[in-house]
Order: C-alpha cells, then structure tokens, then sequence
C-alpha cells in the first residue's frame, strides 16, 4: 500500500482521509527498535538514535497535521448536525415533558399502590407465621402458610390451634401430677429433716450438757491447780524471807566483828604509835639538850627539804 486508508470509515469518506504515512515507511521506522546507547561513552549509538529519533518525530509530526485537517470538516458538520436537532429537539423536549407531568403522578400512585399491597401482604404473612409459631404448627406449615387464601389459612389454623390446646390441658395434667408428686416429696423431706433437725438439737443439747460440764470440772481443776500454785508461792516466798533475815542477820554480824576487828587494830595502831611518838619524842631530848641545837636541827632540815 502507498498511503493508510481507514478501512472502516465510510467509501465515501474513504476518498478524502488518506494519510501520507505508508506501512513500509513503519516498518521501516520499527528498525529503530534495535539502536542500543551502550554506556555514557557510546558516542555513535548516542549519535544514531538521536538521528532516528529526529526522523520519526518528524513523521507524527506529519500524521498529527494530517489528521486535523481531515476532523475538521467533519467537526463542522457535526455542530451544525448539533445545532439543528437542538432546535427541533427543544419544542419535543417540551411536550414530553407536559405527558410526563400527566402520567408520572398516576405511574407514582401506582407505584405507591403496589408498594402497599406489598407491604400489606408482608404484614399478613408475618401476622400469619406468628399465629401458627404461637399454636405450634411444624415449621413446614409456617413456611407454605404464605400461599394459602384467607379461608384455608383459618382452618389450618383452627387445626393446629385445636392440637396445640389439647396438648396445653395434656402438659397442664401432667404438671399438675408432677406438681402434687413433687408436694408429697416435698412434704416427706420436710418431715425427714424435721426429725432430722429434732435428733440433732438433742444431740446438740447433750454435747452442750457434756461441754458444760467439762468446762466445769476444768474450771474446777484449775482452781485447784491455781490454789496449790499460790501455796507453793506462799511456801518460797516464805523461804526466801527467812533466807533473806538469816543472811541479813550474818551480814550484820559480819559487819560488828569486822568493826571490832577495826576498832582493836586501831587502838593497837594508835598505841603504838604514841610509843613511837614517846620514843622518838625521848630520843631527841637525849640529843638536842640546848634550845640552839634544836634551832640548828630545824634550819638543816628546811634547807634540805628547799633543796627537794
């Protein structure tokens, strides 16, 4: 092929649409698809893709021209295709407009009607499934209960009703027989714990007497122990008085023969001292027989003791 037709657009148009682009020229273009740039220092791949890219822009470039002078006759016979059937769509548009104002409030009312039976038919199932669930009808029944006229919906229900009354009284009988069984059982515990509770307030009686007397004789016994514990207390506290009198009464005489002991040891002390005084007292009259020679005694000793 030379040029590009469009296949699809209509022959007649077909004429005035062709591209200058032609399928070899893309082909062609595609074997740009193999140029590689091989690293920052590949120079010549560099070169060579630039180049190719130049020449492909420079086709689009041609395509993109191409194709806004082909759209725009047909752009403007589509505003004024637009234009016209505005002008006779804006009268139609208006009488659509005055029905759709006459049908759309019976179409609502229709609707609203429609709406309700729905609803009301909802209501009447529901109200229906709880009358049977209140009999107890088998929940098969609940569930096909929708489909039954108002006629056979009663008798169904009369059925059931009927079945589930005569199995309340049923139920009823056999509580009240169970009710009067579990009385007498009732009955006969309460009379088994009330002997019950008899014996053990006896036996609590007995053990409390037996309790009560322990305590007793404990009490007792602890009197007596108490008792003979105050006698021995007595009894020691007695001993170490006596104990205490006795070394007191030693001490006390340890104490007189110790001072009479002092008193001789003094007296013998005192006496010979005074024999030693007397002595002493004679031997310096024998050697200083003169007033001056005791002056001179005198004087020599205080020298002596100025000296010390």
């Amino acid at each position: 092929m030379s040029e590009i037709e469009i296949v699809d657009l209509d022959p007649k148009f077909r004429e005035m649409v062709k591209f200058d682009a032609t399928d070899a020229a893309i082909e062609k273009f595609k074997e740009h698809l193999e140029l590689r740039v091989c690293g920052f220092s590949d120079g010549e791949g560099y070169a060579l893709c630039k180049e190719a890219r130049k020449e492909v822009k420079k086709a689009l470039k041609v395509v993109e021209e191409q194709r806004v002078t082909f759209k725009k006759p047909f752009l403007d016979a589509t505003r004024a295709i637009d234009g016209k059937a505005k002008e006779i769509k804006a009268p139609l548009t208006k009488i659509v407009e005055h029905l759709d104002g006459q049908i759309k409030p019976v179409d609502e009312e229709k609707k609203r009607r429609a709406e309700e039976q729905k609803q009301q038919a909802i209501e009447r199932g529901k109200r229906m499934q709880r009358l049977l669930a209140e009999v107890e009808a088998p929940f098969s029944v609940i569930e096909e209960c929708l489909k039954f006229d108002d006629e056979t919906f009663e008798e169904v229900l009369d059925f059931h009703a009927l079945a589930y009354s005569r199995k309340k009284a049923e139920e009823a009988k056999q509580a009240e027989h169970l009710r009067k069984l579990e009385e007498e059982a009732a009955k006969v515990r309460a009379e088994a714990a009330e002997k019950e509770r008899i014996e053990r307030e006896k036996q609590e009686a007995i053990e409390a007497e037996n309790r009560k007397l322990r305590e007793q004789l404990e009490a007792a016994k602890q009197e007596q122990l108490e008792a003979e514990r105050k006698r021995v207390e007595a009894a020691e506290a007695a001993q170490r008085r006596a104990e205490e009198e006795k070394e007191i009464a030693l001490e006390e005489a340890r104490r007189k023969e110790q001072e009479r002991l002092d008193a001789e040891r003094k007296a013998k002390a005192e006496a010979l001292k005074k024999a030693e005084d007397e002595k002493l007292y004679k031997s310096i009259q024998e050697r200083f027989t003169t007033l001056t020679a005791c002056h001179d005694e005198i004087y020599r000793l205080t020298k002596i003791t100025e000296k010390k």
